[in-house]
């Protein structure tokens, strides 16, 4: 009884945690059709009105970095990211399944260590009321909690690959 319930208990933790993570990589989605725009808007006022924009560079920076850490762990769960298959690929799967794991153990220990540390910064900020000033001003705080965020997220998903998580190949689709 009691194992049946941690047991479904996991399960909505996961289903939680998938439900965060598709969520962030749809806005991912979004803010690179909005990069795009915004970027289309500063070569047609740059070039074709001679009046560039005082705002799109440091926005674009700041979409960059959110695409970046809303999009990693949905790649990670998908196991988009490049490998060296052609090494891998003389290895026995045991070995493969053994190495993975150690590098996911690997990743998952300094993702969480990234995940206080840049935490602690963003915190810092808010706490200093420190602001970016690049083209505009905006308080620190607005774009670096985005760190620990994806950060947090890769842990999360580096230590379930330890624990056999098998992610979804993109051949697995048919």
């Amino acid at each position: 009884m009691i194992m049946h319930r941690l047991s479904s208990s996991v399960k909505l933790l996961e289903q939680i945690f998938d439900f965060i993570v598709n969520g962030a990589f749809i806005i991912a989605t979004w803010l690179i059709m909005f990069l795009a725009l915004i970027v289309g808007y500063e070569v047609l006022m740059r070039y074709a009105f001679n009046a560039p924009t005082f705002w799109v560079l440091q926005t674009a920076g700041y979409c960059l970095a959110f695409i970046t850490f809303f999009s990693a762990t949905k790649i990670l769960q998908e196991d988009g990211h490049t490998r060296m298959t052609v090494v891998i690929d003389m290895f026995p799967e045991r070995v493969v399944t053994v190495v993975n794991r150690i590098t996911a153990l690997a990743s998952g220990v300094v993702c969480g260590i990234l995940t206080w540390r840049t935490g602690l910064s963003t915190y810092e900020g808010y706490l200093w009321d420190l602001n970016i000033w690049e083209g505009y001003k905006i308080p620190q705080y607005w774009v670096w909690w985005v760190m620990p965020f994806g950060f947090g997220l890769l842990t999360i998903q580096f230590f379930r690959m330890v624990g056999g998580y098998k992610p979804r190949r993109w051949d697995d689709y048919d």
